[in-house]
């Protein structure tokens, strides 16, 4: 356990899978975790802390991983809340995987500080290639990702925000906010120190390179609360000093050709000063909290049932915008498990601050992560380090076993190796089923599907993405057997994700397109209704409703549709143009 903790904590950010994994940026992770845990409660021998702070954090985690089971059974959509979401797969399996990583985490860090290091060092030996990357990445090299989807913009106004290996620049970001004050733990210890700053400077610039104001705001706030607690004296002339040359050696990058798209991000910035769709986003989930305030909803339920609680505000501020999390830990947290989820959350922190009294800079890695969580929300890597900076803060401490855990502890590990296996091949069978239907291979793709729909677990599934690619293959193909028989199989594929995607109103959306080459207008009419009714505020299906309505030559209620569609996106020309038509036919 020793030797394989200390391992995953640097495997867990690099592990990436393109061409090989259909998500290859979270199933591996997630597969690494599941089996890493697994092993190591195989070998743990059932020893547990007896100090009042180590078994105060242990019963934390409890309280955290009874909250999660309790709103998971409760929940909405209780599959997907115990098998987790396709964006992120942080369900009840993910989480509870972390929280027995963080206790036996915890459990070795107990025996001594010289424990800590080892992680310490772990989680600086990932970071190098994880930063390393995403500079390469800005500065154009990438031979795994396209390019094209971390740039963003035409080509005068173009940003670059790489994602490295976490899906996100943001995530990215955040997770390097903690490895920075790891680094600096170890380099005021003069352990590995050169490599230490080096690690922490390549961070920073990574950082700034990735253009996420979050994590430059937790930059300042862990160095400021650093400084408080280790008592640090700042000399007028050396900070002025220090304060020139940074700003000289910045001021040079950012007006070089290099920094074209740093300065095309501050303008960006300067377009939403107040965080973008943050303060609507945040507003509406908490009227969306008041409706299961104790429980919440359940993990990973909030982009199904987000939308019934859009506001029109948000809408027609962000109208091309699905907005998959409430980007904030502890909102998330409120809507996943309920106020009582939420106060566990905190209680966590505050062990933490209070834990890392006589070690102030991992007690800066914990207030910059949250800092910068406070504008994301977790994924995997983000939630993993956050509890290993807890773990790390566990006091050395005598240690007792209690036998009975063995047993508990190889159920642990049998149950997380099944859902291990079960997520890699599926995931797998479904990359297989897009590289067919890119190679043109309508008979293999159709066969990987059926594999993965075989291996899937239930909840988060792959019908709406299906569907679409299968009408696409069909509209450009001239094969007319193929055609049908995309159209035939996608068909299918759509009417499975009305009835169970984690995007519902999207799926009903999607339905009605292939609805429609039925020319059944009751069926289409059916499918945006029910789109409406989960997204009430979403412009989209009401604007489709008020065109086959029009069709239809039921002119009134075309025209409600088309005002409504207008009034949550006003900046789209062509539906003003279309209730101007509307009201002019009633007229006549």
């Amino acid at each position: 356990m020793r030797f394989v903790l200390p391992v995953l904590t640097a495997i867990v950010p690099v592990v990436i899978a393109p061409g090989i994994l259909f998500y290859f940026d979270v199933t591996p992770k997630l597969v690494i975790v599941l089996i890493g845990v697994a092993v190591a409660l195989v070998l743990w021998r059932g020893e547990l802390p007896s100090g009042r702070m180590n078994r105060s954090f242990l019963l934390l985690l409890a309280a955290c991983a009874a909250s999660l089971v309790l709103s998971t059974a409760l929940s909405t959509h209780p599959a997907l809340s115990l098998n987790g979401g396709s964006w992120r797969r942080l369900g009840l399996v993910s989480q509870i995987a972390i929280l027995l990583f963080a206790m036996l985490a915890a459990i070795d860090c107990s025996s001594g500080r010289d424990r800590v290091n080892v992680y310490l060092n772990a989680t600086m030996l990932g970071a190098v290639p994880v930063a390393l990357y995403a500079v390469l990445q800005y500065f154009g090299w990438d031979p795994w990702l396209p390019k094209q989807s971390y740039h963003a913009g035409d080509f005068s106004w173009s940003i670059i925000r790489p994602p490295s290996t976490m899906g996100h620049a943001s995530y990215l970001a955040t997770y390097l906010v903690f490895v920075v004050f790891c680094c600096a733990h170890l380099a005021m210890q003069r352990v590995w120190r050169t490599a230490s700053i080096a690690t922490a400077a390549l961070c920073c610039v990574a950082i700034v390179l990735s253009g996420t104001r979050a994590a430059l705001l937790a930059l300042v706030v862990g160095a400021v609360f650093a400084a408080v607690r280790m008592g640090v004296r700042v000399r007028p002339l050396q900070a002025i000093g220090l304060a020139a040359a940074f700003v000289l050696m910045s001021g040079a990058f950012y007006f070089s050709p290099a920094g074209q798209a740093i300065r095309n991000r501050v303008t960006w910035t300067s377009m939403e000063p107040f965080g973008g769709a943050r303060p609507l986003l945040w507003r509406d989930s908490l009227r969306m909290s008041a409706h299961h305030l104790a429980l919440g909803y359940g993990p990973e339920s909030f982009l199904t049932d987000f939308p019934r609680y859009q506001s029109a505000d948000l809408e027609r501020a962000f109208p091309e915008f699905q907005h998959e999390s409430p980007h904030n830990i502890f909102l998330d947290a409120l809507l996943s498990s309920g106020i009582i989820g939420m106060v566990i959350l905190g209680g966590l922190c505050v062990w933490g601050f209070a834990a890392a009294r006589d070690r102030p800079l991992l007690g800066a890695a914990l207030a910059a992560g949250i800092t910068a969580q406070l504008f994301t929300s977790f994924v995997l890597p983000t939630v993993f380090f956050f509890f290993l900076i807890l773990a790390l803060l566990a006091q050395p401490d005598e240690r007792r076993r209690v036998r009975s855990l063995r047993l508990a502890a190889v159920a642990c590990a049998l149950a997380l190796t099944f859902f291990a296996v079960r997520f890699t091949v599926a995931d797998q069978a479904l990359a297989s089923a897009s590289a067919a239907l890119d190679r043109g291979d309508l008979a293999s793709a159709d066969r990987a599907h059926r594999r993965y729909e075989e291996w899937t677990l239930p909840g988060a599934g792959s019908d709406l993405y299906y569907s679409r690619r299968l009408a696409e293959f069909a509209n450009k193909s001239t094969d007319f057997r193929k055609k049908a028989l995309a159209l035939q199989e996608g068909f299918t594929a759509a009417a499975g994700a009305a009835r169970n995607s984690e995007q519902p109103a999207n799926a009903w959306y999607n339905m009605a397109a292939f609805l429609a080459l039925t020319n059944s207008a009751t069926d289409v009419e059916h499918s945006l209704r029910n789109a409406i009714a989960v997204a009430p505020n979403w412009y989209k299906p009401h604007w489709v409703l008020a065109q086959l309505l029009e069709r239809e030559q039921r002119l009134d209620e075309a025209c409600r549709e088309a005002e409504t569609a207008a009034k949550l996106n006003p900046n789209e020309p062509r539906l003003n143009a279309a209730v101007e038509k509307l009201r002019a036919a009633q007229r006549q």
